[in-house]
């Protein structure tokens, strides 16, 4: 008798799990037709406008070579003697010139 309980319980389940996957099925079978829009996109980006990115006033010296950095520290000092020598020599040029 027991065995005749358990055999209609089980069946009965059966029975509920599949009427429950032929409604899963149901509620899967139709695909979703948008994927993707682009509606109302441009206007977000262009509320507080489109900005070009600014470029850095000075690169990133990240990860170059430390021989070549001292090299260019030392560069750029006797660069600007140069300047000044050519400076001061325009100045004298230009004060001759004046009467």
């Amino acid at each position: 008798m027991s065995s005749c309980v358990f055999f209609f319980l089980v069946r009965s389940e059966i029975k509920l799990i599949s009427v429950l996957f032929r409604q899963q099925i149901h509620r899967t079978e139709m695909a979703k037709s948008k994927n993707h829009t682009t509606h109302n996109q441009s206007r977000k980006a262009h509320r507080n406008g489109i900005k070009k990115p600014r470029p850095d006033r000075y690169e990133s010296m990240k990860g170059v070579d430390p021989k070549f950095m001292k090299n260019l520290r030392f560069a750029k000092k006797h660069n600007k003697k140069g300047q000044k020598t050519a400076n001061a020599a325009a100045k004298k040029i230009a004060d001759a010139a004046a009467p």
